[in-house]
């Protein structure tokens, strides 16, 4: 069902190819390292069969092989592998040692000797053995003739060359590499030489009907594939005019397939693939192929994975009612409720969606950008400030009921608590913005960048800038009173405390100035001469007291300060 959904998203155009080899004709780009490949093309079928070399690495049950003509089925397939031979040019020192077995050689060595001969093998350095009854093998055991390149055709065994082998007469003598000081050749060195290959070969068989297909077919494979994937990124410039640009591109990776005139969609979702790591047995492959750093996992242990920021880019989240006290739908990086998901018209399928980019020609391996977005958008300013929390930051763990944050976390917290200039957008489009990284600009000077996170069409994202410097900012908190052993669960004692909280912003400028002021603290309201947005969030659900989150939104005129005080009640534990 997936293979033919995907099909439906565009459309499909099969390639004719005298060699029967099938193109690709669409791509799904996912975020997370991942494609969907669907490549189509024409061969002859013989008594229902036909054949192809292509056999692609697939994640397991992503493999669908199938007929775009009328009627024609695929009832079954195999694949297989053989050993083969394939040219390959002589790049390395160890190449023209073995491009040069059946050659005539002078091999000096360094205490001064030479040894004179046919170069009739070389030789990596032994696997050992497996069992007594396997001991290492020899040089004529004929298992190994083919493998280490006995005999006049050549072979590039796995590991480096450690010894070469020299016939003189009826004398054979090894020479170990590490004592080689200079190799001399009786005829001029080739360019090339043969090396043993893996090939690989698909046979299919078709029916129309129930009787097997002859003759010319088209034929197609749909596959999931790792070395794919999509990163978003923006510029937000503003120009003297106060107008503000929009631009969305797709940094696109490829190291999966070699594209030619394909469409190709960039996925913004969330997918679901459970098997998306494990190879498909039909690839003949066990693991999969070396990819870039792009598509490298961390060590198992570590638990994360060195695409983290770029899967991070995946998931989104979003609150009713505003963020920072803004007007409708504004998105919260804080809540992770929910996740991408809005209409793309006509180009949705059940809960993932696409930018599509038609015509796309790239090489396996290459790198490319493509604009997917570039509007005009309504912005306004506003400055953020995430209010920094007590040096004495209160914790319900029960092997550390209180104690002081380390370093890292104040450091944090203070870069937070800053006063940042941020752009309020919204976005007018019938398309989502996806998350990305976003340059800020200014009439061609970049000021900063962030992270522009998903915005559905018709909701606002608050877009932090730069430091605001002439925005100044400060908050302090003071115990009032305190109730000894108000509360007590499980034989856990708790003191009542009130704080007592003041915000101090005074505006340097020479404009007004919109401020949201955001405090997230472990109690109860109980009041705020400036009534703040209130609400409890469900963070810390198994603690004494409620998470609250207070949002004031404010007006601060030119070379003017606004104060504020608030209070809360708070369970600490004795």
């Amino acid at each position: 069902m997936m293979l033919w959904a995907l099909m439906a998203v565009g459309p499909s155009s099969t390639a004719a190819q005298a060699n029967g080899l099938a193109a690709p004709v669409q791509l799904v780009a996912y975020k997370h390292g991942y494609g969907f490949v669907l490549s189509e093309g024409r061969t002859r079928a013989t008594d229902g069969w036909i054949t192809t070399g292509q056999v692609p690495q697939a994640s397991l049950g992503t493999f669908w092989l199938y007929s775009t003509d009328e009627g024609v089925r695929v009832d079954r397939a195999m694949t297989e592998e053989n050993q083969g031979t394939e040219s390959a040019a002589v790049q390395t020192y160890e190449d023209l040692l073995r491009a040069n077995v059946g050659s005539e050689v002078k091999v000096r060595l360094t205490d001064g000797k030479a040894v004179e001969g046919t170069l009739v093998a070389v030789l990596p350095a032994l696997p050992p053995a497996t069992s007594p009854n396997d001991p290492v093998p020899s040089l004529v055991r004929p298992e190994y003739a083919y493998r280490y390149g006995y005999g006049p055709v050549p072979v590039a065994p796995g590991g480096p060359v450690t010894h070469l082998v020299v016939q003189s007469g009826q004398e054979t003598t090894t020479v170990s590499v590490g004592t080689v000081s200079t190799v001399q050749f009786g005829n001029e060195p080739p360019k090339e030489f043969a090396r043993p290959s893996r090939q690989k070969k698909l046979s299919a068989h078709l029916l129309r009907g129930d009787e097997p297909v002859s003759g010319d077919v088209s034929f197609g494979m749909g596959y999931m594939a790792k070395g794919i994937r999509w990163i978003p990124t923006y510029a937000v410039h503003r120009g003297g005019d106060g107008a503000v640009r929009l631009r969305l591109h797709a940094t696109f990776i490829n190291e999966a397939v070699a594209l030619a005139d394909t469409t190709v969609h960039f996925a913004v979702g969330v997918p679901n693939f459970i098997q998306q790591d494990v190879v498909s047995p039909l690839s003949l492959e066990t693991a999969w192929t070396g990819l870039s750093s792009y598509f490298a996992q961390m060590a198992p242990q570590d638990g994360r994975r060195r695409d983290a920021y770029s899967n991070a880019m995946m998931t989104q989240s979003a609150m009713g009612g505003g963020m920072m006290g803004g007007e409708g739908a504004v998105y919260n990086p804080l809540d992770d409720s929910a996740l991408e998901a809005t209409d793309v018209s006509g180009a949705g399928a059940d809960e993932l969606f696409f930018y599509r980019i038609d015509h796309v020609t790239m090489a396996k391996g290459a790198r490319g950008t493509f604009s997917l977005l570039d509007m005009q958008v309504p912005c306004e300013d506003v400055y953020l400030w995430d209010i920094l929390q007590g040096v004495l930051d209160y914790r319900e763990d029960a092997a550390r009921p209180t104690e002081r944050l380390s370093p890292e976390e104040l450091a944090a917290q203070l870069a937070a608590s800053r006063v940042w200039h941020a752009l309020r957008l919204t976005n007018q489009s019938d398309v989502p913005w996806t998350t990305g990284p976003a340059l800020a600009m200014v009439e061609s000077k970049p000021v900063g960048q962030d992270l522009l996170r998903y915005t559905p069409a018709g909701a606002k994202v608050d877009l932090k800038t730069t430091v605001a410097p002439d925005i100044l900012a400060e908050s302090a908190e003071s115990e009032t009173t305190r109730q000894r052993d108000a509360m007590a669960v499980h034989g856990v004692h708790y003191d009542l405390v009130t704080v007592e909280g003041k915000l101090h912003v005074s505006n340097h400028k020479s404009e007004a100035v919109r401020l949201s002021a955001r405090r997230e603290l472990q109690g109860e309201l109980i009041r705020a001469d400036t009534e703040p947005q209130a609400r409890k969030v469900a963070r810390k659900l198994t603690f004494a007291n409620p998470t609250t989150e207070l949002v004031w939104d404010l007006t601060v005129e030119p070379q003017q300060a606004r104060d504020i005080t608030y209070q809360y009640r708070v369970y600490v534990r004795q």
